[in-house]
């Protein structure tokens, strides 16, 4: 994204960027970070708030959230265009901060299971996120209902992962 259009998004200017981030690089992989944040956190949010009461359900309907919200959001559509292989290494790539905000940002929604799923919290993030990063990632054309089937694809790893079962009597 050009400088020009990080500014006008910042309400700021150009210089006050170049001063403070010489570097394109760092001025856009930062902001990418704040933003994924900005997004999962605001999930979080929203499910614990709204969400259903049942631990497993919750977590299965942030996750559900979250992955539509990244799959849906014009940063995931705008690589996906022009940089695909970008993605592909953020399905593959542990070392990248994204990549470890995203695990950090998961690991901490399966701590709220409850104390009796803390030893298994490594794992079942490891499951979970290898099961929804690519539900996150991929892109799916609009219309068809392919959107609310792909929620329901995760919504059901999930419990899976959680329960063994695929069900939910939610749902």
């Amino acid at each position: 994204m050009p400088r020009v259009r990080v500014a006008e998004l910042a309400l700021t200017d150009r210089q006050f960027l170049r001063r403070n981030w010489p570097h394109a690089d760092t001025l856009t992989r930062l902001s990418a970070e704040v933003e994924l944040d900005r997004v999962l956190n605001g999930v979080a949010a929203r499910v614990g708030h709204l969400g259903p009461p049942d631990p497993v359900c919750c977590l299965a309907e942030t996750l559900v959230l979250a992955t539509r919200r990244v799959r849906e959001h014009p940063v995931t559509r705008a690589t996906a265009r022009t940089a695909p292989e970008l993605l592909s290494s953020a399905l593959v790539c542990w070392e990248s901060t994204l990549h470890a905000r995203a695990w950090n940002w998961l690991r901490s929604q399966v701590h709220c299971l409850g104390p009796e799923r803390r030893a298994q919290a490594e794992a079942l993030t490891y499951q979970l996120f290898a099961a929804a990063l690519p539900f996150a990632l991929g892109q799916a054309p609009p219309g068809d209902g392919l959107q609310d089937r792909i929620d329901e694809r995760v919504r059901a790893v999930t419990h899976l992962c959680l329960t063994g079962v695929a069900d939910c009597a939610l749902h």
